[in-house]
């Protein structure tokens, strides 16, 4: 992960196939249910929403209300019940929403949420938990969590009520171990919440067979050697590259005639129709995911993470073209541009 990444959670208020905000959002915290003053009650929603998230794309994530104050019993049986039902896979999140019903005690509390966390981690899952700051420093003894469970904990705080797409970081929560901010309820009109991976947590369950190379074959037409090129475009007498040899590229530029060029060395370039990638574009990014496309303004195209997944090849021409706000692009459709960082080659590493 390269950048930090962001998502949404939901509930049954977002319905059978949950509320979608940005086609650059990654993952989906989906609640299966919870138990309230010693009560069971599922979302009914929660299946479809985790299969929702997975066909968009998304990350699916769990998320249980754990209204048990500083019963260890009421947290057995919430456990027993939920861990069972869980439909996200083995590896990812199963955070335990603590923000209602907590007791005086506060030693009670914290044990009782380890516990949960406990059994949440020995069934193979991540353990989170979820609450506010201040309800947190009120009733919960949080470093023993994260002295547990480093990294462990996805706290809200937001600056206001309006709609906002990104996290303003001037009221992060100032606490250890956060992993993932929820930074709005009002991530679009209408409410939703809002949360940024802070860590690449949300990538555990999600561990695909690694499709990213940066590694390239120079291919000649005649099979003799191709000629290297300085940034300038200008042609080098001597070192010429051998067909058939493999070569790790780490950036791509334009030449002279608007074509790509993969860097190859300090100042050394071979231009993109003497390698095997000669007029293709495959999608260099982890199996299973995909990346946005644009259209000429610059604008990211919803779904098209679903078309564009890593390790997919597509025929372009070899000329680059610069859309704004985006950069150097290879041009897939009349109406689609994908961003040469994605391109075998470019030096990206996930």
């Amino acid at each position: 992960m390269t950048e930090r990444e962001q998502g949404v959670d939901w509930s049954k208020f977002q319905g059978n196939n949950g509320v979608f905000a940005y086609p650059t959002d990654k993952f989906a915290i989906c609640q299966i249910g919870g138990t309230y003053g010693g009560s069971f009650v599922d979302q009914s929603t929660y299946n479809n929403q985790v299969q929702s998230a997975g066909n968009h794309g998304l990350r699916a994530h769990t998320y249980i209300w754990y209204q048990v104050g500083n019963s260890k019993q009421l947290a057995k049986s919430c456990l027993d019940y939920y861990l069972p039902r869980i439909k996200t896979p083995k590896g990812s999140i199963v955070a335990l929403d603590y923000e209602d019903g907590a007791s005086a005690d506060i030693t009670g509390n914290t044990e009782a949420i380890l516990y949960g966390m406990r059994r949440i981690n020995d069934a193979g899952y991540t353990p989170m938990y979820y609450s506010y700051k201040p309800y947190t420093l009120k009733n919960v003894d949080y470093k023993r969590i994260i002295a547990e469970f480093p990294n462990s904990l996805w706290i809200a705080e937001y600056p206001d009520y309006n709609v906002r797409s990104k996290p303003d970081y001037d009221y992060f929560p100032s606490m250890d171990g956060v992993a993932i901010f929820q930074f709005t309820s009002m991530y679009i009109a209408g409410g939703l919440d809002g949360n940024v991976d802070l860590t690449g947590i949300t990538y555990n369950g999600y561990k695909q067979a690694n499709t990213i190379s940066n590694v390239l074959t120079v291919k000649t037409g005649n099979g003799n050697p191709t000629t290297m090129f300085n940034s300038k475009s200008e042609a080098y007498a001597t070192t010429p590259l051998i067909n058939d040899t493999k070569w790790k590229a780490d950036g791509i530029i334009v030449d002279k005639d608007g074509e790509a060029m993969f860097k190859v060395g300090n100042n050394s370039y071979v231009r993109q129709d003497c390698t095997n990638l000669n007029d293709l574009l495959v999608i260099n990014y982890p199996a299973d995911y995909g990346v946005n496309a644009y259209d000429g303004k610059g604008n990211a195209i919803k779904d098209s993470n679903l078309k564009f997944k890593g390790g997919s090849k597509w025929k372009v021409d070899n000329k680059l073209t610069d859309i704004p706000n985006v950069g150097l692009c290879y041009q897939v459709s009349t109406t689609e541009y994908v961003p040469v960082k994605y391109q075998v080659g470019s030096g990206f590493k996930g």
